[in-house]
């Protein structure tokens, strides 16, 4: 539901499923460009949050190897 409201107004639906390319890849490229845009924004998001709660915002990661796995 929500990618029906997101390309509604726009038809940019119509377009991708128009181009000359398999439908399954327009969802490949969504799912890509999503997972693009939260790493952009949590980059950006986190130090900024680092840098303005620092007083109070202890930060320590006890298994590194944990951490990493539940960002992928």
């Amino acid at each position: 539901m929500p990618l029906i409201a997101e390309f509604q107004f726009t038809r940019e639906i119509e377009d991708r499923l128009l181009a000359p390319i398999d439908i399954s890849w327009v969802a490949i490229e969504k799912i890509i460009a999503g997972l693009i845009q939260a790493l952009v924004a949590g980059l950006m998001v986190i130090p900024l949050a680092w840098i303005i709660l620092r007083p109070g915002l202890e930060l320590h990661i006890e298994n590194p190897l944990l951490f990493a796995a539940l960002l992928c």
